[in-house]
C-alpha cells in the first residue's frame, strides 16, 4: 500500500511540475530540460517536507512548554522544602 501511494504521489509531483515549468517557459519545455524537471521536483519535495517537519513540530510545543512549567514548579517546591 505505500509503494502505491508513493508512486501516486511521485506521478502528482511530476505532473504538477510539468504544468508549472510549462506554464513559465511554454509547452514542452520541462521535457526537453530534464534536469531543469527533476531538480524542480526535488526543491518542491523538500520544501513539503519542510514544512510537514514544522507543522509536526509545532504540535509538540504545548506539551513541551506544559512539562517545562510542571518542572519548573516542581523544583520551586523542592526547594521550598530543602530550605526548611
Amino acid at each position: 500500500m505505500a509503494i502505491k501511494t508513493e508512486t501516486y504521489r511521485t506521478k502528482a509531483y511530476l505532473e504538477q511540475s510539468i504544468r508549472d515549468i510549462d506554464s513559465i517557459f511554454g509547452e514542452g519545455y520541462s521535457k526537453n530540460n530534464p534536469e531543469l524537471l527533476s531538480t524542480y521536483m526535488k526543491c518542491s519535495i523538500d520544501s513539503e517536507f519542510e514544512e510537514t517537519i514544522e507543522n509536526s513540530l509545532r504540535l509538540f510545543e504545548e506539551p513541551i512548554s506544559s512539562m517545562d512549567r510542571s518542572i519548573y514548579s516542581i523544583s520551586k517546591s523542592l526547594e521550598k522544602l530543602i530550605d526548611k
